[in-house]
């Protein structure tokens, strides 16, 4: 399938009859060509993922990223667009213009729990699906208390990521080598934050080494996310739960961050594309001279943090560019190489193994239990 253009935003609504229908054709075209490409990817991009992979495809340029996710949104949405200024929406775009808002990786902090979730099935189909497997499912997620894979290890390794991209292109690797992912974007979460550092302190607690793996963007912020994350870490560090569980102070600098990725090297092996500005995520600044204004970036001497070392360090070694982390979505197998090196520092493999025997055993004799309880309760 060719590669199609990118719908025009605004030719929708308010034209004439044959520019909709050209409009519908071309966004139809769009989107069964985005279906095809994720039929080719195990994971999902987020809509700023999805703009790097246009771009790879060399349907956009970095400038029309923007505009790129406005259209997103609208096929998301399912709604045409009415036009700038306009405070309401156009009439809804046809099914085949259209992608379900879960087809976009998207952040979990709100996900809605608590609904209704029906059984389609009869008696006799469920009784053979929870037979084969649900009993199945629970006897493969079997973990005996005390048989923690990190006992046999000297670190005890989480990894943080910056986006929501990442979470899910780092999401296998993870969960191959046992490792906890969170997305640590917005630390201002104090629940987010606790739970981090009593994951840490109780593996301390044990006699693991705590790590933190930091991925996130090539930017001036990237550069100071070491004494960020411990700084972030330490307000938090006398909370207690409901439990009984005690952070007690703990002392933040027991914490080994490393930061293994974005680097230059990084970037220069796998080419990824610079975005030139140094914007940050805060769409009004408050400038030095007290005003607000959009669109000023760190390397402009408006900005607060212009003069900041960090910033100024950043600027000698790269220039007001930067490289976003979500650029990685075009680049799977080395990305999760790059994931897979950095656990690999740190996790032991050959003590892996042996744990996953001991592991594989258990559920052995689980498996092998059930059939003779299921007898007993026949019988």
């Amino acid at each position: 399938m060719n590669v199609p253009a990118l719908p025009v935003k605004g030719q929708g609504f308010g034209n004439s009859p044959q520019r909709q229908q050209q409009f519908i054709a071309d966004t139809a075209r769009f989107v069964a060509w985005m279906k095809q490409v994720a039929m080719s990817m195990d994971f999902k991009a987020g809509t700023r993922g999805w703009c790097y992979i246009l771009e790879d495809h060399h349907v956009i340029t970095k400038p029309e990223f923007d505009t790129a996710e406005s259209i997103l949104s609208d096929i998301k949405r399912g709604l045409l667009w009415k036009g700038k200024g306009s405070r309401s929406d156009g009439p809804p775009l046809p099914p085949e213009c259209t992608l379900p808002v879960d087809f976009f990786a998207e952040d979990a902090s709100r996900e809605i729990h608590g609904t209704e979730a029906f059984d389609y099935a009869d008696v006799d189909d469920e009784a053979t699906w929870i037979l084969d497997d649900v009993v199945e499912s629970q006897v493969r997620s079997y973990l005996p208390r005390g048989l923690s894979q990190w006992d046999t290890q000297k670190h005890f390794v989480v990894m943080v990521v910056e986006k929501v991209d990442l979470r899910e292109l780092f999401r296998p690797v993870c969960a191959f080598y046992g490792v906890p992912l969170t997305n640590g974007r917005g630390w201002s979460d104090i629940h987010s934050r606790a739970q981090l550092l009593r994951l840490l302190k109780a593996a301390d607690d044990n006699g693991q080494r705590p790590v933190v793996l930091v991925a996130g963007d090539l930017d001036p912020g990237g550069h100071k996310i070491t004494d960020g994350l411990r700084h972030n870490l330490r307000q938090v560090n006398n909370v207690s739960f409901s439990d009984g569980f005690e952070l007690n102070g703990y002392d933040t600098n027991r914490i080994i961050v490393d930061r293994f990725g974005l680097n230059m090297s990084q970037v220069q092996a796998m080419r990824l594309p610079w975005t030139n500005n140094l914007l940050t995520g805060a769409p009004r600044v408050k400038c030095t001279d007290g005003k607000y204004r959009t669109g000023i970036g760190l390397d402009n001497p408006l900005h607060p943090d212009h003069d900041k070392a960090y910033v100024q360090d950043y600027l000698r070694v790269h220039g007001a560019r930067k490289v976003e982390a979500n650029a990685l979505v075009v680049r799977p197998r080395q990305a999760r190489r790059m994931a897979r090196d950095a656990i690999l520092r740190y996790v032991n493999i050959h003590a892996l193994r042996a744990h996953r025997h001991k592991v594989a055993t258990a559920r052995r004799q689980l498996r092998n239990a059930l059939v003779v309880a299921m007898k007993q309760r026949a019988a």
